[in-house]
């Protein structure tokens, strides 16, 4: 046998991320990485922002057009539907082509919700990587997000009536996924959630603790957290940290509420507490004896040294600290970052405070509550035992393997 014929029986699988926001690039990329070159044929498609990371892991990337970043994180802060009938017109049409070209075996995609048109259309299988909290199989309620409609009911009333008003806004944001099928002449789906998690097979980046489902069907389930940090050096002053304090790292990512890192700044002022931030370039920190900070810093290197992470709450960091054993403080904005910043909440490996309720005297009343009550650094550590049996890479390699050998059920 030859090598090219070798070649052309290796099975060609795309992956496919929404540079929306980062994470949904990450985790796909980080699951291609973790696949045996010698058996698969790999590509990548998306948008040009994050070319430099498909580099790094020597892929090439296959352009797809993707709505800008701040409209996505304008409308997810609004609560509006992410996506028009056009928009998704637009990516249904790109993916056609750009498949057309690579002709794919299976196709697995990271919120690039389009693709529950393409693949069917092609009759192609793919896999739909999602966060369990989006399941229709869900347990977790509903979270109450950040909304302008807080500030004129009233949290309390907002809470009651949102249960009642579900049905409508999932239907509501379902709506135009569902047209755009029904315009290429396929079935609707359901509602929000069915349209975030459809696919061939469903895979959930999480663990059943922090977003547990019930009566999951087979083509659904856990492969765990993609947990992932950049690969840069640590910055100059990073051999000069005292190593007898309360490391606390901070960052609140690309999307987080920057008048929130404000407030942790001034409750951190003149505290034995050692701050580290990750500013990703958006505000400027004035130097200070306790404050040190970078605008992108190696995450996971940083973790675990700290005794405590302050985030937005979202599943990308809350995951890297809890892998590490260590509690999380979030401030969640939109329902995806409630979600799992609630579920870790309730579970005692961390405290929530709503952007909006934040003040330096709470946040600081949190954080020592948080470093001197053993209960939530246990329950942190539990948690990471967990995450240590849901090794996200291995289960995902045995799932495509078990798939290329014929033995996984459409």
């Amino acid at each position: 046998m030859t090598s090219d014929k070798r070649v052309k029986e290796k099975k060609h699988i795309l992956f496919v991320g929404e540079e929306v926001t980062l994470a949904h690039i990450v985790r796909p990329l980080l699951l291609a990485d973790s696949l045996d070159r010698s058996k698969y044929n790999i590509s990548f498609a998306s948008g040009h922002k994050y070319n430099s990371l498909l580099e790094n892991c020597g892929l090439s990337n296959y352009f797809l057009h993707t709505i800008q970043s701040e409209v996505f994180l304008d409308r997810l802060s609004e609560g509006k539907p992410l996506y028009n009938f056009d928009e998704l017109k637009k990516y249904v049409e790109f993916e056609l082509s750009c498949i057309a070209k690579l002709s794919p075996d299976l196709i697995v995609g990271d919120f690039r919700i389009s693709l529950g048109v393409t693949a069917d259309l092609l009759g192609i299988p793919y896999i739909c990587l999602s966060n369990a909290h989006w399941s229709p199989y869900s347990v977790l309620p509903f979270p109450v997000p950040e909304h302008v409609m807080l500030k004129i009911f009233g949290i309390g009333m907002v809470g009651r009536l949102l249960p009642k008003l579900l049905p409508l806004i999932f239907w509501h944001h379902a709506r135009s996924f569902n047209a755009v099928r029904n315009f290429y002449g396929l079935p609707s789906v359901g509602n929000l959630k069915n349209v975030y998690t459809y696919g061939t097979w469903t895979l959930y980046t999480d663990i059943p603790s922090v977003s547990p489902t019930k009566n999951l069907p087979q083509n659904h389930s856990y492969i765990g957290p993609v947990i992932w940090s950049p690969d840069i050096a640590p910055p100059h002053w990073w051999s000069k940290l005292p190593e007898d304090k309360h490391l606390i790292y901070i960052t609140m990512g690309s999307s987080g509420d920057v008048r929130v890192l404000k407030k942790i700044l001034e409750a951190l002022k003149d505290t034995v507490y050692i701050g580290v931030v990750a500013t990703a370039g958006r505000i400027k920190i004035e130097p200070s004896t306790n404050i040190f900070s970078a605008d992108y810093l190696p995450g996971l290197d940083i973790v675990k040294k700290a005794s405590l992470v302050l985030c937005n709450g979202g599943s990308a960091t809350a995951y890297q600290a809890l892998s590490q054993g260590v509690p999380v403080f979030g401030f969640p904005s939109n329902a995806d970052q409630f979600y799992t910043m609630e579920s870790i909440e309730k579970n005692g490996a961390g405290i929530l405070i709503r952007p909006g309720h934040a003040s330096s005297t709470n946040i600081l009343r949190a954080i020592n509550s948080l470093i001197q009550d053993d209960g939530y650094k246990a329950v942190a550590q539990k948690l990471a035992e967990e995450i240590a049996h849901y090794i996200a890479p291995k289960i995902f390699r045995s799932f495509i393997d078990n798939w290329a050998d014929g033995n996984l059920k459409q």
